[in-house]
């Protein structure tokens, strides 16, 4: 059905009651006709038409024309009597008369002259049994269009309502009755009218609501900082709703820092919720990764009430929690109008606070990813730096194996050449290998230690197998074997980090790096001729561990102790 003829049930008691308020005016004269062609017109939109009828049986007749020229109405004025033979019976059966019957010519008659209709589109005729025989025709539609099957039964039942009213003087039981039912059909029609508003007002409200989720949604999505966020939400919910002013605060609890908003009336800056407060609103496992907690908070769920505005502990507030360890805090004070917020309200604002969680959660999953790239950025160019010295480092020892390939031929040529070795090439000999060996070890990166930073560092607190052992157990203290790999391979105890003097600076960043400055580190190893234990532990302190302590005994000890050898 069309979207018009969707609401012509509804309008047709319109009107009736339009065309009996113009009958009661004048039923018995041509005004009743007038006003049945008027009615006619507006209801439907017609352009133009006209109305005739006559007494039945008699040369009396009632004529009306709008909208049409006056030869296309004296033509259609001398037309229609000659029709009105042509559709009533000739014959009734028992002599009876039928009742009132309306129909419609389906072809319309030409003009005598064979002019056309002269713009009539629809012509429709009524006789019957004590009612006066006329036709009603009308012309084309303002809007364009053919009458509609739902406009025709409309028309009828406007001239069954006209051929009622005439044939039944105003004050009967009939004419009674009808107005009784136009009454009560305009009662219903009115709570029909209510209940559209008020469905319309509910259908204003959900797209309002609509409207305000896609524009925070939209304007959170277009911050990338938390603070920046905060702001933007606060305003955008102080505009919706109404609020005179509000206050937000979140609390990073893995770094430890507090952010807060406040907006609106005032210009008081209120101080930060403990953190200790914002943890106790939100009861323990309420959070889990895809669910994030929103609590709607009473004035008795304050262990300090006195820390808020009496503005905003009076007003509305909210609680809520994100599993990445975001803690917050919403509380919305004193509305511009009187009226306070309904649960569907309400549960805006809660859906809305799910939003910002959404979006914080996201900026929280950002700022991970950029520590991590920044640490992993770091850790590629500490360990580019250490293949550098390696690589120079390996550089040299190629250089100084070739020298010493070159010396060596030279001292077995010139032994070769001479019968007999003096006591002076004999320690020129040994002082220049002495010499060679010195250059190799030092530019070794496996070398021997000369001079050991053991023997003029500070030295380091010695911790016994007993107290070691303890700090051990309890996740306190971590073991480090400062031994050569080989013999970390044979035995060693067990839960060690192996860090040996010769590649400390490589293994460090790949194993100890990590790890808290002040995170207790216990280094044990050595043997009659080097202190592996005293000299990486002072390494260890050089890169800022503060609690480097030595351990004392031998494997004996250790294994008297409880400390557990591998393999």
């Amino acid at each position: 059905m069309p979207e018009a003829a969707a609401h012509i049930p509804r309008q047709y008691y319109k009107f009736l009651s339009d065309l009996s308020a113009e009958l009661d005016k004048g039923a018995e004269s041509a005004g009743g006709l007038e006003a049945l062609l008027l009615t006619a017109l507006g209801s439907l939109g017609g352009s133009s038409g006209f109305g005739w009828s006559a007494e039945d049986g008699s040369s009396r007749e009632r004529w009306i024309a709008r909208g049409i020229s006056p030869a296309a109405a004296a033509e259609w004025e001398k037309l229609l009597p000659r029709l009105l033979p042509e559709i009533r019976p000739e014959s009734y059966p028992d002599g009876a008369r039928p009742a009132p019957f309306v129909g419609i010519i389906r072809e319309l008659p030409a003009y005598p002259r064979g002019e056309g209709t002269g713009g009539i589109r629809l012509l429709l005729y009524w006789a019957g049994n004590g009612v006066t025989p006329g036709f009603l025709g009308l012309g084309p539609k303002l809007r364009h269009g053919e009458y509609s099957e739902e406009e025709k039964e409309i028309l009828f039942g406007l001239i069954y309502h006209f051929l009622q009213r005439t044939a039944s003087p105003p004050g009967e039981p009939s004419s009674a009755a009808l107005r009784s039912d136009l009454a009560e059909t305009r009662r219903e029609l009115e709570g029909q009218r209510k209940n559209r508003d008020k469905l319309q007002a509910e259908f204003d409200r959900q797209i309002f609501y609509l409207k305000t989720l896609y524009d925070i949604s939209a304007e959170l999505a277009d911050q990338g900082e938390a603070q920046k966020m905060l702001e933007a939400f606060l305003l955008m919910i102080l505009g919706t709703f109404g609020f005179e002013e509000g206050f937000i605060q979140l609390y990073d609890r893995p770094e430890n820092r507090t952010l807060t908003v406040h907006r609106g009336a005032g210009s008081q800056e209120y101080s930060p919720l403990p953190p200790e407060e914002l943890l106790g609103f939100i009861p323990p496992g309420e959070t889990s990764a895809d669910s994030p907690a929103v609590r709607i908070l009473s004035r008795s769920d304050f262990r300090q009430p006195d820390l808020l505005p009496p503005a905003l502990l009076k007003g509305h507030r909210f609680a809520f929690a994100l599993p990445e360890g975001f803690y917050g805090f919403l509380a919305l004070g004193g509305r511009l109008t009187s009226r306070e917020i309904d649960r569907r309200e309400q549960e805006l604002l809660q859906t809305l606070l799910f939003r910002l969680l959404a979006a914080l959660a996201k900026v929280k999953a950002s700022e991970n990813i950029l520590r991590l790239n920044r640490e992993l950025e770091e850790k590629n160019t500490r360990l580019e730096k250490t293949v550098q010295e390696l690589t120079r480092s390996r550089s040299r020892i190629e250089v100084l194996e070739k020298a010493k390939t070159q010396i060596k031929a030279v001292i077995q040529h010139e032994l070769e050449r001479s019968r007999r070795v003096s006591l002076t090439d004999v320690l020129f000999i040994l002082i220049l290998g002495a010499v060679l060996g010195l250059i190799y070890n030092l530019a070794n990166p496996g070398g021997i230690t000369v001079f050991s930073a053991a023997w003029f560092g500070e030295p380091l607190p010695a911790v016994t197998p007993a107290l070691a052992k303890g700090q051990i157990e309890t996740g306190q203290a971590r073991l480090i074997d400062a031994r050569p790999e080989h013999f970390f391979r044979q035995h060693r105890l067990r839960g060690a980090l192996n860090l040996p003097l010769t590649l400390f600076d490589f293994v460090y960043l790949m194993k100890i790096a990590n790890l808290p400055p002040e995170q207790p580190l216990i280094v044990y190893g050595r043997n009659f001729s080097r202190r592996y234990d005293r000299e990486v532990g002072l390494k260890l302190k050089s890169k800022g561990h503060t609690r480097i302590a030595v351990l004392t005994g031998d494997w004996t000890d250790w294994r008297r102790a409880g400390l557990i050898t591998e393999p």
